[in-house]
């Protein structure tokens, strides 16, 4: 069996595998396609090679809109 990942209807992925019947099964679900990209390769014995960089950035950039927000939001 191997993992895949597809588009849903709306602007996430799904993460699953394909059964016998042919039929789909979503085993998650990610907002972006990097991310579900990284977790098919390490489902299918891959190595995760930059997810924890690029949640580390995607952390750093929430923090950063948060504090522009406070900022904006204080003048």
């Amino acid at each position: 069996m191997s993992f895949v990942y597809q588009k849903t209807a709306g602007q996430e992925w799904a993460l699953g595998f394909y059964d016998p019947k042919g039929e789909f099964v979503t085993v998650g679900t990610h907002e972006f396609e990097y991310k579900a990209q990284e977790l098919v390769a390490y489902l299918n014995g891959g190595g995760i090679s930059y997810v924890d960089e690029m949640q580390s950035i995607e952390s750093s950039l929430t923090e950063l809109v948060a504090s522009l927000d406070s900022l904006r939001k204080s003048r």
